[in-house]
């Protein structure tokens, strides 16, 4: 096999947007919420590690060889683990750290699924079935969807235009999504400030998951099929003769024979490729999240707000 570096996009991520918010208990201090939200975030990462822990997670020597190297054990590579164990190769993930430490556990995984593209269209509503109905019923692993609707306004008559694109795409991929108004916008999302706004896209079946779950689902279904899932096992390199993949070290010089291997591990991924003269078109972004009071008047279940302007 030649050598090959696929930067994966894979299933999920089509659909994930990193962001990170919460609404705190109103008892509490501005410091004592942040706390609140770095402790419920350690408690998210160790209960997600204990579910694959018990379900069969590794935790002894590296095989001498593998059908396929993962590397990288966020959302990414557990869906790729996944659905390479379930097409009947047996695939070995490996994760420097801990499962999700990297981006994946502080993603409020947004399910926006109107996609303009057939492909991308089809590919996120093929997440949206697998993270609302097929991953629990086949794993017995929550994934921690909530379907409480996505809307995307803008004040751009160009954007107006792809909106609808997304719409005539919905009906063809089997996805719910609808034009509105800028007064059904505001009936939807009620402190939505409509000055300037055309309209926006509304799918009442979006929503949102635990990026944790998701993670473990995926990782729970992998090893049920035959994959191998090792935490703390960074890959230092990447082995090469005559142009070709011939396996993986990792830290402390221990080696692992094959001839695929993928990268999944977002940000630092560059990190392992560019000593192989491979550049991986990847650049960390710097992401804001707002510790709020809870806002009494904005409702039990409103949909994710975008505002893509």
């Amino acid at each position: 096999m030649c050598l090959t570096f696929l930067r994966i996009k894979f299933l999920c991520i089509h659909s994930i947007i990193v962001h990170y918010c919460i609404i705190p208990d109103p008892q509490l201090s501005p410091k004592q919420n942040i706390i609140l939200v770095a402790m419920l975030s350690l408690v998210s990462l160790v209960r997600g590690a204990g579910v694959a822990c018990g379900r069969g997670l590794s935790s002894g020597s590296l095989p001498a060889s593998a059908d396929c190297v993962i590397v990288g054990g966020g959302v990414a590579g557990a869906s790729t683990a996944y659905h390479l164990a379930s097409l009947g190769t047996p695939c070995l993930l490996l994760e420097s750290d801990k499962l999700t430490s990297g981006t994946t556990w502080h993603s409020a995984a947004m399910l926006n699924t109107l996609r303009s593209g057939v492909t991308e269209a089809e590919l996120v509503m093929y997440t949206k079935r697998l993270a609302s109905e097929v991953l629990e019923a086949k794993t017995g692993q929550s994934t921690g969807y909530k379907r409480h609707g996505g809307l995307t306004v803008t004040a751009s008559p160009e954007r107006i235009i792809q909106f609808q694109k997304e719409c005539d795409m919905s009906r063809y991929t089997g996805n719910t999504g609808r034009m509105v108004t800028p007064g059904e916008a505001r009936d939807l999302f009620p402190l939505l400030d409509t000055k300037g706004l055309l309209g926006g896209v509304y799918s009442e079946t979006d929503g949102s998951v635990d990026p944790t779950s998701l993670t473990m689902a995926y990782i729970k279904g992998a090893i049920a099929k035959g994959a191998r899932v090792e935490e703390g096992a960074p890959v230092e390199d990447i082995l090469v003769e005559h142009g070709r993949v011939v396996g993986v070290r990792v830290a402390g010089g221990e080696e692992v024979k094959t001839d695929r291997v993928v990268v999944t591990a977002g940000a630092w991924a560059g990190l392992l490729t560019q000593r192989l003269g491979v550049n991986l078109p990847l650049v960390a972004s710097e992401h804001s999240y707002i510790v709020t009071d809870i806002i009494p008047d904005l409702g039990d279940n409103v949909p994710n707000l975008r505002v893509p302007d």
